[in-house]
């Protein structure tokens, strides 16, 4: 079944009732007596597919473009250039507390 995402619905609420749907479909099967690690399971693999079908979707519509090269540059200059190393790490080698 198709849990469909309300116009003004936010993704946390919809994958909220989809996982509310998928858990009664699951205790039902349980109660009729259906092995609780296939049930599980089974569960499990609809609650994915359902989670990131919307978030494929949108990833495959996108026209954007995805450059590494140009990420890796934005992502020092925003966080890495402005934050410092913690004490414990020095040019990306942590070492170890317990001397």
């Amino acid at each position: 079944m198709v849990i469909k995402q309300e116009k003004d619905e936010t993704y946390e609420s919809w994958a909220d009732r989809a996982r509310i749907f998928e858990h009664n479909i699951a205790i039902k099967r349980i109660a009729k007596g259906d092995d609780i690690h296939i049930v599980l399971d089974q569960m499990s693999n609809k609650l994915m597919q359902k989670l990131l079908n919307p978030i494929y979707s949108a990833l495959k519509t996108s026209n954007s473009t995805y450059d590494n090269i140009v990420s890796k540059a934005e992502y020092k200059r925003i966080y890495l250039d402005k934050n410092k190393p913690n004490a414990d790490q020095v040019d990306g080698e942590i070492f170890d507390k317990l001397d």
